[in-house]
Parts: structure tokens; C-alpha cells; sequence
């Protein structure tokens, strides 16, 4: 199995990036540096990260952490927001982010961090519209 490290290209200066997309087959790859977030909108897809095998549903989202091997595939219809987050780029030094395990994780939620989730998910869907309407179609 050949696994690529995919190198995320961000543009104008903004530390994310995030991608509308239908997703039938991603092959294994990982990030160096970034942290991803899967948001599935519609439909549903089967996730594997790390020794895990995770099937994400509509309104569900799930985080995968820098360097983890994964791969996303679905025999069904769905759209899905993929987004990155370059962890070198925030305001908190690398050298310590680097040692930080993330988990954003809907389904392992307990109801008391239900709105916090919900704010998740805003603020993705936010940062996804800015970026997608910033740009000039000139």
C-alpha cells in the first residue's frame, strides 16, 4: 500500500482551508502538520484513521490529527466539508501543538458538550463561506 503525505496549499495567508466535496474514494494519506475535520452534511461515509473505523452520518463530524494515516470512502450519495487547519500558523507554538492530541468528535459526544459541538460546527460552516465568497470572481 503506498501512503502519500498530502501537503495542503493554503492561500491568501489564512491558516485553513476547506473543500465541498462527494466522496466515493480517498487513498490513504496523511497530513505533516495539519489537523483535519470531516463534516459529513448529507448522506453518510466510512472513515479509517489510525485503528479506528469510524462510520460518520449526516451532521456528524470527526477530527483527524496531524500525521495520522486515513483514508474516506462511500458507496453512497453525500457531501462532505473537508477542512484543514495548518497547526504551524496559530497563535500557539508548534513545538507545543506538536505533542497535542485533538478529538472533535460528534459521536462520542455526552449531551452536556452537545452546543459546544453545534458551535463547531457553526464556526467550520463560517470559515468555509468566508473563504468561499472572499475570493474575487473578477
Amino acid at each position: 500500500m503506498d501512503i502519500k503525505e498530502r501537503t495542503i496549499n493554503y492561500q491568501d495567508d489564512r491558516p485553513f482551508k476547506s473543500r465541498l466535496c462527494k466522496i466515493g474514494h480517498i487513498e490513504p494519506h496523511y497530513h505533516p502538520h495539519d489537523l483535519e475535520l470531516i463534516f459529513c452534511l448529507s448522506g453518510s461515509i466510512q472513515l479509517t484513521a489510525g485503528h479506528q473505523h469510524i462510520k460518520i452520518q449526516a451532521g456528524e463530524i470527526f477530527s483527524v490529527d496531524y500525521r495520522d494515516i486515513h483514508y474516506i470512502h462511500s458507496d453512497c450519495d453525500n457531501l462532505t466539508l473537508i477542512f484543514h487547519m495548518d497547526l504551524t500558523r496559530t497563535h500557539l507554538p508548534w513545538d507545543r501543538l506538536q505533542h497535542v492530541f485533538f478529538a472533535c468528535e460528534s459521536c462520542h459526544c455526552y449531551p452536556y458538550q452537545k452546543d459546544a459541538m453545534d458551535e463547531v460546527k457553526d464556526i467550520l460552516l463560517a470559515l468555509s463561506y468566508v473563504q468561499h465568497t472572499a475570493s474575487d470572481p473578477t
